[in-house]
């Protein structure tokens, strides 16, 4: 007969146990000193992994066939626990991955065969083996790779993974807002997601998950500033009323839209009787307008100053420096 494996190493009783649904050598083991060990069985046994994420007796393991990499823990601590054993069976996620025939090199219906110490890793469950049946009716190297990807990896992320790599395959950007982008779509799926908080500019706009209509926009705003965005920065934070670093980044667009965004400003500060609406209109080529808040305000002696420049030309200056050209890059 087969002589039995003593497995040491809990110090309190063991309250639950578990099988790898795919490798039958693989043993899990949750016990009353809060302690999870994953056991290797074949020849004396030995403890592969303790696991001490929870605090108190661990009551249940399991695992699902479909996803036989990927476990969960409930314990006297109220707590369920997920998590994958990628790094105990590394092996057979390299061997599959790099496998052309995974059907024939990674699957036995002998357990027994897998059992023996030193064998090389090999698959032994039903997922596995309807797995293999499809790969073998498979062409697209894509494919396979993503149905190899859905039964092997830890489930989150490995959708975004197949994804990149099915772009790179087809060359058609992949505009998802998922958080693993390859660096050759990482600009259009920028622009793609600041165009839709822009939307938040609609009347009907309620929110975008827990953000405000400004929030949204300033978000938008940045992101486009970013990509080189720069006119619609402006337009966006003036939107959003911030109105000072709309100003600063205007010259970057043109010098005529730094003019016309200025001007408007300094209408807005001065409805506001902001006293810098006078600086902020002058600089703009709106003198006669700055003047004429100044009057409206009852401040007649420097709307006389501005007046009397004005009529000795001393603007003029400012009028060159906003429609000169800039002298032409060097080659």
């Amino acid at each position: 007969g087969v002589a039995p494996v003593v497995l040491r190493g809990h110090v309190e009783k063991t309250r639950a146990l578990a099988w790898h649904h795919e490798v039958p050598y693989i043993l899990f083991s949750g016990s009353w000193d809060s302690c999870i060990r994953v056991w290797d069985i074949r020849g004396t046994g030995k403890c592969l992994r303790v696991v001490l994420d929870h605090h108190a007796d661990v009551y249940g393991l399991a695992s699902h066939p479909e996803r036989p990499f990927f476990f969960v823990s409930s314990s006297r601590d109220t707590t369920l626990r997920f998590w994958c054993v990628d790094q105990i069976t590394a092996d057979l996620y390299f061997h599959a991955l790099l496998s052309e025939e995974f059907s024939t090199d990674q699957i036995t219906d002998s357990a027994a065969a897998v059992l023996v110490p030193g064998a090389p890793p090999r698959l032994c469950g039903q997922v596995s083996k309807r797995i293999g049946e499809e790969l073998a009716q498979t062409e697209s190297r894509l494919e396979k790779f993503k149905t190899l990807a859905a039964f092997l990896f830890y489930p989150e992320g490995a959708a975004e993974l197949t994804n990149i790599i099915a772009s790179l395959y087809s060359k058609v950007p992949l505009l998802t807002a998922d958080r693993i982008t390859h660096s050759t779509n990482v600009i259009q799926v920028m622009l793609a997601e600041a165009q839709r908080l822009e939307k938040a500019r609609g009347t009907s706009f309620a929110g975008i998950g827990r953000m405000s209509k400004d929030e949204a926009l300033r978000k938008a705003a940045h992101i486009y500033a970013r990509l080189g965005y720069i006119r619609q920065y402006c337009d966006l934070m003036v939107e959003v009323g911030e109105w000072e670093k709309a100003v600063m980044a205007a010259p970057a667009v043109s010098v005529q839209y730094w003019q016309e965004l200025a001007g408007r400003y300094g209408v807005v500060l001065a409805e506001k009787d902001d006293a810098h609406c006078t600086p902020v209109l002058v600089a703009s080529g709106k003198h006669g307008e700055a003047a004429d808040r100044l009057v409206g305000s009852g401040d007649l002696d420097n709307a006389m100053i501005i007046a009397q420049v004005a009529q000795e030309k001393g603007y003029r200056r400012i009028a060159t420096a906003l429609s000169a050209r800039p002298p032409p890059n060097p080659s």
